[in-house]
């Protein structure tokens, strides 16, 4: 399912590559999403969803993996059912529609300092924590799911996105 290997965030030089992919991979994401005219920032360009939609989804994303993420650290279990999200997901998607380019992109920068935060400051013995991820009958460790929500993700949704631009050219 996901084509990148993980990375053993065993040491400091591991956990600086991670903290250079989850940034470089939000780079690419918001040059790209800064090549589309704002006119067609609300049209179903990228797999029936707009620009819009992706980059809040993806934001929304940074902020509710880290949500649990945080909430996993400090001993608590979320196991919510896969209907639940998905039906949450989808009331999200309409609202975001109309949900400004900028804001979500201001809102990733801060989500990305976040994130980066906690990959320099989490322990050794927390990264073996399972992580529940909702539809999935198995947890994550919290080294992959750290991995999984802020740069596999995001990679998929680039792919998404780059595809479009590239064929508009």
């Amino acid at each position: 399912m996901y084509e990148t290997p993980f990375i053993y965030l065993d040491g400091k030089e591991e956990r600086e590559a991670l903290i250079r992919e989850v940034t470089q991979i939000r780079t690419d994401i918001q040059t790209l999403a800064l090549q589309v005219p704002t006119t067609e920032h609300y049209t179903p360009n990228y797999a029936g969803r707009s620009l819009a939609q992706v980059l809040a989804a993806l934001e929304l994303g940074d902020g509710l993996a880290l949500m649990l993420l945080k909430a996993t650290l400090n001993g608590y279990k979320l196991a919510l059912p896969s209907w639940l999200t998905l039906a949450v997901w989808r009331v999200l998607l309409w609202v975001s529609n109309r949900r400004l380019v900028d804001v979500s992109l201001q809102g990733i920068q801060k989500y990305q300092t976040n994130i980066c935060q906690l990959i320099r400051e989490i322990s050794l013995d927390s990264l073996s924590l399972d992580v529940q991820h909702p539809g999935r009958p198995f947890p994550y460790t919290l080294e992959k799911a750290l991995q999984i929500y802020f740069v596999h993700r995001w990679r998929q949704q680039l792919a998404l996105l780059h595809g479009r631009v590239e064929s508009e050219k």
